[in-house]
């Protein structure tokens, strides 16, 4: 996954006029308390992490150690998760004080108020994103060709 929401490209949205502008209050706390659970879980990773290498905890044998490999890789893909959500979190936000909050990054036209609901950080329309969701299908299962 890649970030879309720079600056450069954000600037290039057309504000939404007072009257178009979703009521952003009610988004602005469902971001704010999204924000604040990842955080939460940061820390807490963090401190985890911290006290086992403080407390020196080795796996017993190989098969111990593969373990702990398997989890920390699922730890570390659960970590990028996050921290995308964070910076999707952070770009909403900034769409907001730029006047673009619920606007779709793609084809421009307003978010659905449902999707914004369930997903106060998303970037596309539900159009934009099962249509991206199918070139990323596709792309995995016939991947271009290596010269």
């Amino acid at each position: 996954m890649h970030n879309q929401g720079t600056m450069t490209q954000m600037k290039r949205h057309k504000a939404l006029s007072p009257a178009e502008r979703v009521d952003y209050s009610k988004y602005y706390d469902l971001l704010m308390k999204r924000r604040g659970e990842l955080l939460d879980i940061d820390h807490r990773d963090e401190r985890e992490i911290d006290q086992r290498q403080t407390t020196g905890e080795a796996p017993g044998d190989l098969g111990d150690g593969s373990v702990i490999d398997t989890n920390s890789d699922y730890f570390l893909q659960l970590a990028d998760r996050d921290r995308q959500e964070l910076i999707d979190i952070r770009d909403a936000l900034e769409k907001m004080h730029h006047g673009t909050y619920g606007v779709c990054e793609n084809c421009k036209k307003r978010i659905d108020p449902e999707r914004l609901n369930r997903m106060p950080h998303a970037r596309l329309c539900m159009s934009c994103q099962s249509a991206r969701e199918s070139r990323e299908r596709v792309y995995r299962l016939h991947p271009t060709p290596k010269l």
